[in-house]
């Protein structure tokens, strides 16, 4: 699989970068080896680096629904700092991995 240069905001490559770092996921180490956190605009990537990008945005997405379950106002335990953090993810790493990535790679569509 060749790889090619795909467009993601810096601001998301450093979100992504500090977490593959924090808990060490050595699988991405090949992709953010060249990274200048808050500067780098692009990542090298082929359909598997993308496929472990997505997995990251699921794991965190995982963590927020286990974290933060009182999100929803129909909740009787409906707690608004829930629902903003959840939010925070689900808005923010989730969507945005998901959005670039399926844009480049069709195949992530159907997974």
């Amino acid at each position: 699989m060749s790889k090619r240069n795909i467009y993601l905001p810096a601001e998301l490559i450093q979100e992504l970068y500090e977490l593959s770092d924090k808990e060490g996921y050595q699988s991405l180490e090949p992709i953010f080896r060249s990274v200048k956190p808050g500067i780098t605009e692009y990542l090298s990537l082929n359909l598997a680096d993308a496929q472990l990008l997505i997995r990251l945005a699921d794991i965190e997405m995982s963590k927020a629904i286990l974290k933060y379950p009182f999100n929803d106002d129909e909740d009787p335990n409906y707690d608004p700092i829930h629902e903003e953090k959840y939010d925070d993810v689900m808005m923010g790493i989730y969507e945005k991995t998901y959005y670039y990535l399926q844009s480049e790679f069709k195949e992530l569509k159907n997974n």
